[in-house]
């Protein structure tokens, strides 16, 4: 009861005195702060040898987004355990264990998540690099992704032959946000074999997912460092939709005759698709033929009729352009009609109505379509 009695009787100045100390902010009015934090200082230096850990201290611009700085901040590569991360102000302060691997450059990999006060994010990811050996690893790998939406890049170091091909299914060895035109850069890398893989921002940092996540993949396949220590120029684009076409589904018309629904156009590879169908464990190659009014339909017609409520398979084989699948393989199930389609044939283009505008000296060709063959 004292202390509020106290605070009742400051007069008006001291009262403003107490706000101004509980809260530092920017004064009302003026031009809205759109300048981006930048690090202003490294305590250790930024490029230290014969570190051994301990507590490193990062001074900024601006005063940070208390929210944004922890899922903002990597050790590279992984620490067995997060270091611990302490923020005030304009200072982050970092701490290293004391059981740092001999002979490595540990990199603070600080993303665009973090921001300032006033909700500005850093305008590029920046990298800080400690070395616990005599040297500073030099390798440099940078690009530029192609994609829309922010972006980030995930770099693996190949160790065995198996990371070659395994590589994505474990957590990326090293992370960076491109900045708004796309460019990105990884600093400080020891030589080696490296994957890169470009991802949408959202999922930075995490195994990759081919099924559920769009990617991109580096144009030049594996990066080698050696007595060239700077790869520029390994570019790559994110898809916006999904990597591969899917067979979706199919459907039975006639004792003969059905048709395949894939998830995008199969113009390009209509006849590089192989289909075959398992009626009674007899393998069926049927001919095949692209709708003409739907490009993601397939036709395909045996010679002769299978029974009625057969149960078959369809089975098609994935496409591929060099290491990339175009169409993925895929099988549908389904039974065949107990009865012959008895509908009356329909001409579904042109529709009632179309009118063909006659041209001199000219024969204009009409194509009909109709419902079934």
């Amino acid at each position: 009861m004292i202390k509020k009695y106290t605070i009742k009787y400051f007069n008006l100045s001291g009262l403003l005195f107490i706000y101004s100390c509980a809260a530092i902010q920017t004064p009302p009015g003026g031009p809205k702060d759109i300048i981006p934090p930048k690090l202003v200082r490294a305590m250790p230096a930024d490029g230290s040898v014969y570190f051994t850990g301990g507590q490193v201290e990062l001074i900024f611009s601006e005063y940070l987004k208390e929210n944004s700085v922890d899922k903002s901040i990597r050790i590279l590569p992984s620490l067995l355990e997060p270091p611990k991360i302490k923020y005030k102000g304009r200072a982050l302060w970092v701490d290293f264990p004391d059981s740092l691997m001999e002979n490595q450059t540990y990199i603070i990999s600080i993303s665009r998540d973090l921001r300032d006060e006033h909700g500005v994010q850093l305008s590029q990811g920046l990298q800080i690099a400690y070395a616990t050996g005599a040297e500073i690893d030099q390798g440099q790998i940078s690009g530029k992704i192609y994609y829309d939406k922010p972006a980030a890049v995930h770099l693996w170091k190949i160790k065995a032959e198996n990371d070659l091909t395994q590589f994505y299914k474990t957590s990326p060895d090293y992370v960076t946000d491109a900045d708004d035109e796309g460019y990105y850069s990884f600093n400080y890398l020891s030589s080696g074999v490296y994957k890169l893989i470009g991802v949408d921002r959202s999922s930075a940092g995490l195994s990759l997912d081919p099924k559920r996540m769009i990617y991109g993949l580096s144009w030049k396949g594996n990066v080698q460092l050696d007595s060239v220590k700077i790869k520029d120029g390994i570019n790559m684009r994110i898809a916006t939709k999904p990597r591969t076409i899917k067979l979706m589904r199919g459907e039975w018309r006639d004792q003969n005759w059905g048709k395949l629904f894939f998830s995008d156009d199969i113009s390009n590879y209509e006849k590089l698709l192989s289909v075959r169908i398992i009626s009674d464990s007899s393998i069926l190659v049927p001919k095949t033929f692209l709708d003409e009014l739907d490009e993601k339909i397939l036709h395909f017609i045996l010679p002769n009729p299978l029974p009625g409520d057969s149960q078959i398979v369809i089975n098609i084989a994935a496409v591929s352009q060099g290491e990339k699948t175009i169409i993925d393989s895929g099988k549908v199930k389904m039974k065949t009609s107990m009865e012959p389609d008895t509908s009356y044939l329909d001409i579904i283009y042109p529709k009632n109505g179309f009118e063909i505008k006659p041209e001199e000296d000219r024969i204009v060709p009409l194509d009909i379509y109709f419902s079934r063959t």
